[in-house]
């Protein structure tokens, strides 16, 4: 092996640590928050969870007026975050807002917005009467109290200290995270976070249309092929992060709930299908070659069989099946550098950070590993970092093909003239 393979099989632990520890880094610093927090707008607040004093299947009938004789049993969980991974039975969280001077509107966000029913409980104080109210990607998204792709509830603070109950009942990953902001402030994040994702799927459609231009003014199906692959990658970004459902298809909460396994295998399926062309696995990697026909036709089928039900057992089945694509892929791009592919050395950084990104995404839905700024955001930075550096190598290898032919017509001609 090369030496340049060598630093780079050094490389890839050494990427690997420094993820993880920046990872447990940011976990100590939430512990930390949480034994300082001190209520300020525009933070998370604490979390109190109710635990299984029953059997978990009465937690669906419960109602609000015997969850009210329940508050002994909720307990405070050790960290801004509740992670239960796939829990289809409905789960009770309680947050405590302390009381200001004086009475004012303010706003609850769910940072999570795949969930597919929340209702939210307070007691009026004056009328001693329980108000609910509700939201979840399994209503229309008219019915909202704000126009976003997170949930946020418009709610009442006064003098007094005021407990708000959450019932969360979601087929897909449970994860909760509640903030509290005022209005300026919940506005001006609002503002801040769309600048920063209209940036990110404007670099989408960019990249795509370079794709499609080069591809076809070239005739090279490896261009044609990366601006599927990245129109795939802004399609999952969209529903994985709620924007689908607010600017495509607000009205139709059924296709939205089966949109993520869907856009996941959709991905799936590009992805594989652009690094077999481009990494030409067909002739010098044909065990991967099939390896990812079959992983790219279990990609297929589940986004074509989403409208069937099941959406618990078919979101997990695509996002193993993801993982086990993004491993294929990675170990494909290191192969064929190994074995002399110059312009496949930017593509091995991208499939890298972008099997990162991956990994942590589901190890936080499953619930295993916390969520922190990177595992929430890790997917985000992993696919662009990789569609950059597909782009490179796309750019890359169109150099060094024609510099080759360049080189061989000379040849040729030098053979000629003697």
């Amino acid at each position: 092996m090369q030496k340049l393979e060598y630093k780079f099989l050094f490389f890839i632990p050494l990427l690997s640590f420094l993820f993880f520890i920046g990872n447990s880094t940011l976990v100590f610093a939430q512990n930390d928050i949480y034994q300082h927090h001190t209520h300020q707008e525009g933070e998370r607040i604490h979390l109190e969870f109710l635990e299984n004093t029953q059997s978990k299947t009465s937690f669906d009938e419960l109602t609000i007026y015997e969850i009210e004789k329940l508050t002994t049993y909720f307990v405070p969980i050790q960290s801004m975050y509740l992670n239960l991974g796939f829990e289809e039975s409905a789960q009770w969280i309680r947050v405590k807002i302390p009381p200001h001077v004086e009475n004012k509107i303010f706003y609850l966000e769910l940072e999570y917005p795949l969930l597919d029913s929340v209702s939210l409980f307070y007691k009026d104080t004056i009328s001693d009467s329980w108000h609910v109210k509700h939201s979840g990607d399994m209503l229309p998204f008219y019915q909202r109290d704000i126009n976003y792709h997170n949930l946020i509830f418009k709610i009442p603070v006064s003098k007094d200290s005021v407990s708000y109950y959450f019932r969360v009942k979601t087929k897909g990953s449970l994860q909760v995270s509640v903030k509290l902001w005022n209005e300026s402030n919940l506005f001006e994040e609002i503002l801040g976070e769309q600048f920063i994702f209209g940036g990110l799927f404007g670099i989408f459609m960019v990249l795509a249309a370079y794709g499609f231009l080069i591809g076809s003014l070239l005739k090279t199906r490896s261009y044609l092929y990366y601006a599927m692959l990245v129109l795939s990658a802004a399609l999952f970004l969209s529903v994985f992060n709620g924007y689908a459902f607010q600017y495509l298809w607000a009205t139709a909460p059924d296709w939205g709930n089966q949109a993520l396994p869907f856009s996941i295998g959709v991905l799936t399926v590009s992805a594989l299908n652009f690094t077999q062309l481009f990494l030409l696995t067909r002739k010098h990697a044909p065990v991967l070659q099939k390896l990812m026909q079959f992983s790219s036709l279990i990609g297929g089928i589940v986004a074509s069989i989403v409208f069937i039900g099941y959406y618990n057992l078919l979101t997990q089945i695509v996002v193993g099946n993801a993982v086990f694509a993004a491993s294929l892929v990675l170990y494909t791009a290191v192969i064929t550098r190994a074995r002399g592919f110059a312009y496949s050395r930017f593509v091995v950084s991208g499939s890298y950070l972008f099997s990162i990104g991956i990994l942590l995404a589901v190890l936080k839905s499953f619930g295993i590993v916390d969520t922190t700024f990177i595992t929430k955001h890790g997917i985000e930075l992993g696919t662009v970092f990789y569609l950059l550096l597909c782009a490179v190598s796309l750019n890359d290898r169109y150099t060094l093909q024609k510099n080759t032919k360049k080189e061989e017509t000379e040849d040729t001609e030098q053979e000629y003239k003697k």
